[in-house]
């Protein structure tokens, strides 16, 4: 299931950043928001270097705890420039979970709790 969420979140980042370059208007900042959000999916989704572990045994207890370390480029994207800036703070409000604040990306008040 995971690959296929990683998949699919992936290919609509990439729709977005094509629709961001070919839009204007609303359209374009639409865009934009959607590569924001999918860009936040697939960082929370990216395994961290501590997920990464190198299992050979698979009926070890933690075969399945970890990733592969054939994972960290297969499960490896960058943010694309136009909305670093947003997803760097979205990360860190979601980083706290302090509970209410504006969402950088959408701009309505959302609970990071």
């Amino acid at each position: 299931m995971y690959d296929l969420l990683w998949k699919l979140d992936r290919s609509l980042l990439n729709a977005s950043v094509e629709d961001y370059k070919i839009s204007s208007g609303e359209a374009k900042e639409a865009a934009r928001r959607n590569a924001a959000y999918f860009s936040v999916a697939l960082s929370l989704l990216q395994p961290k270097e501590d997920q990464i572990k190198e299992i050979k045994d698979p009926y070890d207890p933690e075969a399945g705890k970890y990733f592969d370390p054939a994972a960290k480029e297969k499960y490896h994207f960058e943010i694309p420039a136009f909305v670093k800036e947003d997803i760097k703070a979205e990360m860190a409000l979601i980083g706290v979970h302090e509970g209410f604040n504006i969402s950088p990306i959408f701009l309505y008040n959302e609970d990071y709790s």
